[in-house]
């Protein structure tokens, strides 16, 4: 959607900041979103592993 709309976008750029040239733009596909869930849930996984080996005592505020 965004590369059919990459020459609107390069008119709205170059007439909104007033441009003599207007810059070449590409787009990117970022998947850094999906990549932290994916950490986020190995994390999780992880602690959830430790957790039965703690200390006796211990609870989750210490």
């Amino acid at each position: 959607a965004l590369r059919s709309a990459t020459g609107f976008i390069r008119r709205e750029i170059t007439s909104r900041i007033r441009l003599r040239v207007s810059p070449e733009l590409h787009f990117v596909f970022d998947d850094s979103i999906e990549r932290g869930i994916r950490m986020t849930r190995l994390i999780d996984e992880a602690m959830g592993k430790t957790a039965g080996n703690k200390p006796e005592g211990l609870d989750d505020h210490e």
